[in-house]
């Protein structure tokens, strides 16, 4: 059996407003909320041990650095975490079930497969989407991102990681469909911000299959070739003119039956 001893708590919060504006300014029309989620991962520190991603060694070194600054910088990106993660919750007990769309509130996950439901399998009004992701200590926080400005800087590692130094590991997931392997989570480390290793690659992929051992997962290294046999895969669009999220990533269109 794949069931968990203990259900995962995750928690999806939603921002009407930065919805709307993010809408204008990209190519939908669309009136849908911001969605952001955290799920309360069990056992990080204990399977990373000593293993974190320092923003020092990344791209924008000058916000890690201990300048007045820099300080006050990683203070305005723990304000724009908490205006986006710590709404207050109405209580509820949603059920999750595959084709309905999720809502606000608290969830216990008890399977991977709850979890891809929580995410509506990475589809949005009929497109598959890329999420960025951050995990520390406290969690997974992660939410939709795109080529979009507006939803570009909402979703940034360095706000999903509450303008912490470092992080576990941090980059990008989605939801893709193999034949022979059904829904597969595919997550990386496409972070200019804390640059993730290999290392932590493999130790987030340790952490999700403690967590949901009956889910499929994939971890791939930006500073490897995509594996051949996954570009049959269907997954976002991430490279062409039209693409939801600039990446490197090959995928198939997603096919109606699979989402």
């Amino acid at each position: 059996s794949h069931a968990l001893l203990q259900p995962v708590l995750a928690q999806m919060f939603t921002n009407h407003t930065l919805g709307i504006f993010h809408n204008l300014r990209s190519r939908e029309a669309s009136m849908q909320a911001f969605d952001v989620f955290t799920v309360l991962l069990q056992d990080v520190p204990d399977i990373f041990e000593d293993v974190e991603c320092h923003g020092i060694n990344g791209a924008h070194r000058e916000l890690f650095t201990e300048t007045t600054t820099a300080s006050l910088t990683r203070v305005s990106f723990r304000r724009h975490h908490q205006v986006l993660y710590r709404r207050r919750l109405r209580p509820t007990k949603p059920s999750l079930l595959p084709g309905a769309r999720p809502h606000r509130g608290t969830y216990f996950l008890r399977s991977g497969h709850d979890l891809l439901c929580l995410v509506n399998h990475g589809n949005k009004r009929g497109k598959a989407r890329v999420f960025t992701y951050s995990l520390i200590d406290d969690g997974l926080f992660f939410s939709e991102t795109s080529c979009a400005c507006l939803k570009d800087c909402n979703s940034k590692h360095i706000v999903h990681a509450n303008g912490n130094m470092s992080v576990r590991c941090a980059g990008t997931l989605r939801t893709c469909h193999s034949f022979d392997r059904g829904f597969v989570l595919v997550f990386d480390n496409d972070s200019g911000t804390y640059k993730p290793r290999r290392t932590a690659l493999e130790l987030m992929d340790a952490v999700l299959a403690r967590n949901f051992p009956d889910m499929e997962t994939l971890g791939l290294d930006v500073t490897e070739v995509q594996p051949q046999e996954t570009m049959t895969w269907s997954g976002p669009n991430e490279l062409t003119d039209k693409s939801i999220y600039a990446g490197q990533w090959k995928w198939q269109p997603v096919r109606e039956n699979c989402r």
